[in-house]
């Protein structure tokens, strides 16, 4: 019976690329009851029990056959045998999930940052999304998502971008750092993996560790401002010092720091700002005064301003 139960394990397992695991039984509550009973009657004390004992036994014999490594504490496979009362054996697999890390960069206007969730059933589910909760635009996650299912094979997966930026926003540079949780993987990712396609560039690589301490990214930003009035001095707004912005965030004021702050003027009614500033901070906000945006460019020129576009040109890290 264990050869041929881990010959089904074998069976089951082989769409998985692993190196190590742990198997588990759950056995039907009459093995305990007809054990206790057992034990009671005869006295029997100082041994395993039918549990362990068949766990150590099928553990053993799998790892010859398959010519892998059990692992008690971190197992790249684990794996649950549920033995039904006619001593059939369900068997259920999961794998370790996998944190990748990359870095996006975006040379057109038209690609979003996430998948948007409906607006007709707002996230419940309808004929118009296919039930699906989500509309599928052309996004970064969408792309990150369909690219790396083809490499490895999973159930789900959680994209996390360090920061947003505008649809219609270019992300140059390094590019914008994410995260991605893989859950249930089917296959190992080994090594770096660079796709450029329609103007998007993807660079994705397995992260070695979990980032335990804060990073704070500095974003280096150009947006492009239209102004209502006569013209105006633009050194009121040119800083080589820091400068506080705060906003509301979740109904909390939030701060972030514009380091430092330059202006150009484009023609009468335009002008650009190149700044360098945290990540987070809302940078149409911050140009039109919006929800109380204090201190913001139309409050510092008297002019009301409005941010047609932001361009995020570079992203730093700094822990």
């Amino acid at each position: 019976m264990i050869t041929s139960t881990c010959n089904k394990i074998i069976e089951a397992t082989k769409e998985f690329d692993y190196r190590t695991f742990l198997i588990g039984i759950i056995l039907p509550h009459k093995f305990y009851d007809k054990e206790d009973k057992i034990r009671s009657e005869y006295k029997i004390k100082g041994i395993e029990n039918i549990k362990s004992h068949y766990s150590r036994k099928i553990r053993k014999k799998f790892a010859q056959l398959a010519h892998k490594k059990l692992d008690f504490y971190h197992p790249d496979l684990s794996i649950t045998l549920k033995i039904s009362p006619d001593l059939y054996a369900n068997i259920e697999v999961r794998s370790k999930s996998m944190i990748l890390e990359g870095r996006y960069t975006k040379q057109r206007r038209d690609f979003f940052q996430s998948d948007t969730t409906c607006a007709i059933c707002k996230g419940v589910g309808c004929d118009f999304c296919h039930f699906t909760t989500r509309v599928r635009f052309r996004s970064i996650e969408d792309a990150v998502k369909k690219i790396l299912l083809f490499y490895l094979k999973f159930d789900s997966a959680t994209f996390c971008p360090s920061g947003r930026e505008d649809e219609g926003s270019l992300v140059l540079g390094k590019g914008r750092p994410f995260y991605v949780t893989i859950k249930n993987p089917r296959k190992t990712f080994r090594k770096k993996l660079r796709i450029e396609f329609e103007g998007l560039t993807l660079l994705i690589f397995e992260k070695e560790y979990i980032q335990t301490e804060y990073i704070n990214y500095i974003n280096k930003i150009k947006t492009y401002v239209n102004y209502e009035g006569d013209n105006f001095n633009v050194s009121a707004l040119n800083t080589a010092g820091p400068l506080c912005v705060g906003f509301k965030n979740k109904g909390k004021m939030d701060y972030k720091i514009i380091y430092v702050m330059k202006v150009v003027k484009t023609s009468t009614k335009k002008f650009e700002i190149l700044m360098l500033c945290d990540n987070g901070l809302p940078i149409k906000r911050f140009i039109d005064g919006y929800e109380d945006t204090i201190p913001n460019a139309s409050q510092i020129i008297g002019k009301k301003c409005e941010c047609n576009v932001f361009d995020v040109l570079d992203i730093y890290a700094s822990i």
